[in-house]
């Protein structure tokens, strides 16, 4: 389940942004400039006739980072990803 709200950086720092998985696509975000990038999971009816392929991670981003799962969302004043949602304005799945 993803979230959408206010984060927090470990330096102080507020700013909007999403983080987190739905539940027809996986989240990867670039580990040098933080862009987003969704790739989208077989459905349900895909899974059960059998006719599913793999989703692939979406390379590399334009600006030469890596995407990744993993990563929180990156601070834009101050670039730390030491960040916490503390305040949550929508779940999204």
């Amino acid at each position: 389940m993803g979230v959408a709200g206010t984060f927090k950086c470990e330096n102080g720092h507020e700013f909007f942004a999403r983080s987190g998985s739905l539940l027809h696509a996986t989240q990867y975000r670039c580990d040098r400039c933080d862009r987003v990038k969704m790739v989208e999971l077989p459905s349900l009816v895909e899974v059960m006739t059998g006719d599913v392929s793999r989703p692939k991670p979406p390379g590399r981003c334009i600006c030469g980072g890596t995407f990744k799962t993993e990563l929180s969302p990156k601070c834009p004043t101050c670039g730390s990803r030491e960040t916490e949602c503390v305040k949550v304005k929508a779940l999204e799945d």
